[in-house]
């Protein structure tokens, strides 16, 4: 077959491919770029290290069942391989809570968060969902607004 039949052929094939996609209904759809100001979760620093930690949560809770009580059992259940469990932007460690916070709009609950709305306002929370018996735990980290999120007492050592 001559080399001009094959290319036509191959051309009539990419014609009939991209006409089937608009047949079936295929659309266009745009992205949203984020709001200027909005971190980046896969860029900001304090993100990544909540998402190491939440790796940590995923082991605990699959060979105990539950999360754990406290911050030092996350990092005893971590070992040497636990992040540290603080912030890397304010350098105040995370707060826990074991039993989750409902944050209305939320898909879950969240279970560590930061401090201080030390990033444009907000606080990076590692939200969790599916929790209970036979169920696997979700995990994912959001940047929640501040003002939504409990600040600790002054005396108080977070955990």
């Amino acid at each position: 077959m001559p080399r001009n039949e094959i290319i036509a052929k191959i051309a009539s094939a990419a014609r009939l491919t991209a006409l089937a996609a608009l047949l079936a209904g295929c659309t266009f759809v745009p992205v949203k770029p984020e709001p200027k100001g909005t971190p980046d979760a896969a860029l900001d620093p304090c993100a990544s290290r909540l998402h190491d930690i939440a790796g940590t949560l995923l082991l605990y809770y699959a060979a105990h069942g539950d999360l754990p009580p406290d911050l030092s059992a996350v990092k005893k259940a971590g070992g040497e391989a636990c992040p540290p469990l603080e912030c890397p932007v304010s350098g105040k460690p995370y707060l826990y809570s074991p039993m989750g916070l409902d944050i209305p709009g939320l898909p879950g609950l969240v279970v560590l968060y930061d401090a201080t709305g030390c990033h444009e306002g907000g606080k990076w929370g590692l939200v969790a969902s599916q929790m209970g018996p036979g169920k696997p735990l979700q995990t994912q980290v959001l940047l929640i607004p501040a003002n939504v999120l409990p600040t600790p007492p002054a005396t108080a050592t977070p955990n």
